[in-house]
Order: structure tokens, then sequence, then C-alpha cells
């Protein structure tokens, strides 16, 4: 029977008061309210559906970003793992890395106290070259007496720089790396701290640098990085630096009569290590003496005009 017909068998006037007719009518109603629910249940899932759906690709957009953030951050730490490995196997190696910051210092301030075994190189006032020989690690030292500039206009003048090149010659070139600043891709990894404090934290790299100051007594030390020249013609004579210590040690020279210090005196060195085929040391004396006497010139420069 089609349900029109039942309907008007239904609802016709001879059965709308029986309780037949009202038990129908009762099921049709339950009926609609049935199908009514079931829409708005299959509406409010969809939304659901739909948030979640939404939600679920903020969270990867969010994962996304934060990885690509975090991606030259996790780069960062690999190149510093790999310097620090690299640092470790030269100390292996019996190199100049060293693992503390009060080994860089004490090794700066026993050259400092011996001077045994250099020779003169260059003797010019008021700059005194020394060497000693080593044919894998030759060590260079100045040792001077710089009138009228005082330890501390020095160190100031060294707080601000932030790397120095120069040639050492013959296919080398050697940047110091001193404080931090400039472009990021130097990697510098510490700065100079005053008034006796180390860095707090400090990374093993192979650029870093400490300060103490005691009595207006500085000392700096910091390593630098050779890059071999690729346009040389004289590649088979002359190797890459692979890194050299370097060393500042600042102290009061002269005093006058009211006990003012008017003069410092300058202890500076740089012990060289070269990776695959050796520099020559005769090659090497004539260039790194001279990049250290310029390199000194111009810091005394600067340092006669703080005040």
């Amino acid at each position: 029977m089609k349900l029109g017909h039942l309907l008007d068998y239904i609802f016709r006037s001879q059965h709308n008061q029986s309780e037949f007719s009202h038990l129908c009518l009762l099921v049709f109603l339950l009926y609609l309210l049935y199908t009514y629910l079931n829409g708005v249940r299959d509406l409010l899932q969809e939304k659901t559906d739909h948030q979640n759906r939404e939600k679920k690709r903020r969270l990867e957009q969010a994962k996304k970003k934060q990885e690509e953030l975090q991606q030259p951050q996790e780069q960062a730490v690999a190149a510093e793992l790999k310097a620090a490995a690299a640092a470790t196997q030269l100390t292996r190696q019996g190199g100049l890395a060293v693992s503390t910051k009060q080994q860089i210092i004490d090794q700066l301030l026993q050259e400092e106290s011996q001077p045994d075994g250099f020779k003169i190189l260059r003797d010019t006032h008021p700059y005194l070259v020394l060497m000693k020989d080593d044919e894998e690690n030759p060590i260079f030292r100045v040792d001077a007496i710089i009138d009228k500039v005082t330890p501390r206009q020095i160190y100031e003048v060294l707080r601000d720089y932030t790397s120095v090149s120069s040639w050492y010659g013959k296919g080398l070139q050697c940047k110091i790396i001193l404080t931090q600043g400039g472009d990021a891709q130097e990697k510098v990894y510490s700065t100079v701290h005053k008034g006796g404090a180390y860095p707090l934290k400090s990374r093993e790299v192979i650029h870093r640098h400490y300060t103490q100051q005691v009595e207006q007594a500085y000392v700096v030390s910091f390593s630098t990085q050779g890059l071999e020249n690729t346009a040389s013609k004289q590649k088979s004579k002359y190797g890459r630096a692979f890194q050299s210590l370097s060393g500042l040690v600042l102290r009061p020279g002269v005093l006058n009569e009211k006990g003012e210090t008017v003069a410092a005196k300058v202890f500076y060195i740089t012990q060289m290590e070269f990776a695959g085929q050796y520099v020559p040391v005769a090659d090497s004396a004539r260039a790194v003496p001279q990049f250290m006497v310029e390199f000194l010139e111009r810091l005394m420069e600067r340092a006669a005009k703080v005040k």
C-alpha cells in the first residue's frame, strides 16, 4: 500500500478519533524528529571534521615553519661540533688547539716569560721581532715599548675590532678574529671581556679569545685561520695554514714621577700550525713579522686617539 493511501486511511474522518490513528500519528512525528536529528548530527559531524582538518593543517604548517627556523641553528651547531672535533683531533696530534681558556692564557704568559730559544729577526725601533726555529710550528714574537700609549688605550681599541685580514705573502692569507660582530659567516663565538672576567660560557671552537686585567695588565688571546690563495702559481711550495694561536700581553711600560703610566709594554706572539705541505720557515719569516708589525702599528695609531 502506498504511503498516500495509508495516510488517507489513517486520517479519514471516520478514523481520526480512534486510538489507532493517534498511534500512527505519533509514529510519524517520531520518524520526522529522528530524521531531523540525524540531519543535525551529520551537519555537526561535518563541522567537527572540518575544524579538525583545519587544526591539523595549522599544526603541520607551524611544525614546518619551526623546522625551517631550526634548520640554520642546527647547521650552526653541526658546524660548531665539527670545529670542536677538529680542535680535539689537532690536540691529539700535538697541535695548537687547547681545551680550556686557562691553558691558552698559561701558554701565552709562559712564552712571554721565557725568551730562550728565540733569535732576533728584525731589530727596528720601537719593535723587536724574534723567531723560534720550528719547521712545523714556527713561533714569532714582538717585544716593544710604545711611548705615550697606555695598555688601557690599546685594549679599548681591541674591544672594537671585528677582524683583521692580511696577506702572509706568497699564497697565504690570514684572518684574525678578535671580537664578536661583523659578518655572521665569520663564525665568531667569543668576545673580549674586561675586569678580570672570562666568558661565562665559551664554546669549544677554533676562534676564541679571552682577557684578564690585573693592575692595568691585559691578556688577550685569539686564534687565526689561514686561507690558501687559490690564485697562487706556486701551490706545490705553499700549503694553507690551518690555524695559529696568537696573543697580546699589555703591561704598564714607563711610569712618570706621579706614578702614572705613560707607555705600554707590548708582547705580541703568533704560533703557527700548517696543514698539508708546510710553508718553509724562511718564507714565513719574511711575511709573518711584517704582518705583525703592520698590525701593531695600526693598533697603536688608533690607541693614541683613545681618551
